[in-house]
């Protein structure tokens, strides 16, 4: 956005001051000349005062001193660059509670510009370039932000994009999140890169709003490094570290990128007219991107930087944020051993007659081979080449219609049936077409007349991709696909690449299905349709054969080899400005808090329980919190949706939107796997499975629990659906804000 959305272990020796007590006034330059000091300024709101044992020296130890993020900026920027002279102050207290901010850019902007206006009588923010802003509680647009506000500070290096963060609660134990800011403020953009795009932002330490054993907050290790086009863009690759092949073979030792040896760090391979390239390192766990994760204090060892590899990274317009990492597995994950290639692999992006091939890699870097030569026609596509055993499937051959690029082409799709596979290469996004969920490309549709009153289940298990699935309900003629009401829509199901959409139709209704490939994948897609009463597909793995493609192939093919695949989280997707998600959007980042008996649960209740049955729903004001309460003997009703995952057991709460606002709706504080799904209902006394229109869903947002953030106007009547996942019961609270 050009305005961004989206610790520690124990210091041993800090190699700067901690906090300095009192006003800091003008003084002599920081003696570092690369140096970049950040202001940091705790802020609470007025009406919210907990600030769950944190000050200003224990976020200090995130910024500087032995594995901080002083030492994250140093290794990556070959020493060039540093925090020194950052200093950490507060808290201060803005003069607006946390509802009186508008959810919106603007609400942000005068956080932060509150934030700094109560800080200025005792902090001199002139000696500063960065102001970097930590909240007790959520911050009005529910995640990270970056952006630019005057405070009077020291010029800054030509590549940094905006000189502010903010940042909101679960910040303070995830330095990853801070890194993802403070990457957008040296000028990184959102990235589908190895190893998370930005710099950690989907790993998480406790909730310190769910203390785990009456333990204090326990905080992440600052780690791993942005990744190899991030680092380019901040400045930190020298010009005689890189390598351009434009035309011809050429093989290229490449040194690993995180404290590199001699030669060359990365490769870029352009292609096309314009300034679109590839850029090609090897990431090893050496210096930061070694430190694990989690470590003692959580009991385990676990790498943000999962696996080792060669890290191929296309980038389509290097003024934003079109960059996809190129995976090794067709539909894996990109910050796992999908997301990296190994010897005896070669990618090929035959439109563009490029080849890049991996001949060796080891702990000091890595061999390839790239190729230039004339774009050629893909082979026919068959199973990806790979030393593992071939997939399996139990998947029906193809029959009836096939699914169509444009959606005024969509055939009909029979109740039951499986349809595909197909090859979505070629596939492209209509303009004005809607993505109701998920960074979703490359889109695909079919249609279907409902034979009967009842549930229907979409799914695209057993695609070869990373899918996102949306439905809509449309009028027999004339139906548009910028305007159409989504019904439901998902990105990721049961924490798989593949998507799953359950809504209630009448007899007669027209659905439309839309299925693209999350952050612009192409692939083998299956989509899987069921009525009420039909049973499960019996889909057990991607398919190994596809059928012909829908259109002309005019992106990458799939890789010749494949590595074995790892399930973790996806990267997060762009929008403008420049905002990340906080844990609402469309991924789910990981969390280390266990379930917490709701005992530990400090909000009381301020409402009764959700009622199981629709008709029975809750009334519930804005804000509040309901529960805890146990969901022991809910049931699902008949023909009650099922938007974004298997879920069962639900209840049901209402309210009447007071203003024209964001809302959002948590189940912090619940003690088991829950799900919610939020719906406008035409009214309260029309309320019916039959009318509702949904308007967000989630599985998990920070582990087991679920958040759903949604736009309504003044008068609306919202109904929300909190469920277990599976068969899961137990003690749930809801907050809605």
């Amino acid at each position: 956005m050009k305005v961004w959305f989206r610790p520690v272990a124990a210091v041993v020796a800090l190699i700067l001051p901690i906090v300095l007590i009192g006003p800091l006034r003008a003084g002599g330059q920081v003696p570092d000349p690369g140096a970049r000091p950040f202001a940091v300024l705790l802020c609470r709101y007025p009406d919210i005062q907990e600030t769950f044992g944190f000050d200003a020296a224990r976020i200090q130890q995130m910024w500087v001193g032995d594995r901080s993020i002083d030492s994250l900026v140093r290794e990556t920027s070959l020493g060039t660059a540093s925090l020194a002279g950052t200093q950490t102050f507060g808290w201060f207290t803005v003069r607006t509670p946390l509802a009186g901010y508008s959810a919106d850019f603007a609400g942000n902007l005068q956080l932060m510009q509150d934030c700094i206006d109560a800080a200025r009588p005792t902090v001199d923010l002139s000696r500063f370039m960065y102001v970097a802003i930590f909240m007790n509680d959520q911050t009005p647009l529910n995640g990270g932000f970056a952006s630019s506000i005057d405070f009077g500070g020291r010029a800054r290096p030509p590549a940094s994009s905006s000189n502010t963060a903010l940042l909101y609660y679960r910040s303070m134990t995830s330095p990853g999140l801070v890194l993802h800011e403070v990457g957008h403020l040296f000028g990184g953009v959102h990235t589908n890169a190895y190893a998370d795009p930005l710099g950690g932002a989907s790993h998480f330490g406790d909730d310190p709003k769910r203390p785990t054993a009456g333990l204090a907050p326990r905080t992440n290790n600052v780690t791993p490094g942005w990744d190899a086009y991030n680092r380019d863009r901040m400045g930190f690759v020298p010009a005689d570290r890189k390598v351009t092949v434009a035309t011809g073979t050429q093989t290229v030792n490449l040194t690993r990128l995180t404290q590199p040896g001699a030669g060359p760090m990365i490769v870029e391979v352009p292609f096309g007219t314009g300034a679109a390239k590839y850029v090609v390192a090897a990431r090893t766990r050496v210096g930061q991107d070694a430190i694990p994760l989690k470590d003692n204090d959580f009991g385990r060892i676990e790498y943000a930087l999962a696996a080792e590899g060669v890290t191929i990274v296309r980038v389509d317009d290097p003024r934003g944020d079109q960059t996809v990492a190129e995976l090794s597995t067709p539909g894996g994950r990109g910050s796992g051993a999908d997301g990296v290639w190994l010897p005896g692999q070669t990618f090929r992006d035959f439109a563009n007659g490029i080849s890049i091939a991996v001949d060796t890699f080891g702990p000091d870097g890595a061999r390839v081979t790239i190729t230039r030569g004339a774009p050629t026609t893909p082979p026919p596509t068959t199973a990806p080449t790979t030393t593992a055993p071939a997939p399996t499937t139990t998947l029906a051959p193809l029959t009836g219609a096939r699914l169509e690029n444009d959606f005024a082409a969509a055939a009909t799709l029979a109740v039951p049936s499986v349809n595909g596979p197909f090859d979505t290469a070629g596939a492209t996004l209509a303009t004005g077409e809607q993505r109701p969920c998920g960074g979703m490309t490359a889109t695909v549709w079919g249609k279907v007349i409902a034979p009967a009153t009842g549930t229907y289940e979409f799914t695209t298990q057993g695609s070869q991709l990373d899918t996102v699935l949306a439905v809509y309900r449309g009028p027999a003629t004339g139906a548009d696909p910028a305007t159409m009401p989504s019904i439901g829509c998902n990105d990721d199901s049961n924490r798989q690449p593949w998507s799953s959409v359950s809504v209630q139709a009448t007899a007669g209704d027209i659905l439309y299905v839309q299925v693209g490939g999350f952050a612009s994948r192409t692939g083998v897609v299956t989509l899987n349709v069921r009525g009420p009463g039909d049973a499960a597909p019996t889909t057990t793995a991607a398919p190994a054969t596809t059928t012909a493609t829908t259109a002309a192939p005019t992106t990458t093919a799939a890789p010749t080899t494949t590595a074995a695949p790892t399930t973790t989280t996806a990267a997060p997707t762009t929008v403008a400005p420049t905002t990340t998600a906080a844990p609402a959007t469309t991924a789910a980042p990981v969390t280390t808090a266990a379930p917490v008996p709701v005992a530990t649960q400090a909000p009381a209740p301020t409402g009764g329980p959700a009622q199981d049955d629709l008709a029975a729903a809750t009334p519930v004001a804005v804000p509040s919190t309901v529960g805890p309460a146990s969901t022991a003997g809910a049931t699902l009703e008949a023909a009650e949706p099922r938007v974004c995952a298997p879920y069962g057991s639900t209840t049901w709460i209402r309210f009447v939107a007071p203003t024209t606002k964001r809302y959002t709706v948590t189940t912090a504080g619940s003690d088991f796997d829950t799900v919610l799904a939020a719906f406008r209902a035409p009214s309260d006394a029309a309320a019916a499975f039959t009318n509702l229109t949904n308007l967000a869903c989630n599985d998990d947002s920070e582990g087991s629990l679920a958040v759903v953030s949604f736009d309504a106007n003044a008068g609306d009547v919202i109904y929300v659906q909190a469920g277990g996942y599976g068969t899961s019961t137990g003690n749930l609270t809801l907050a809605v804000s």
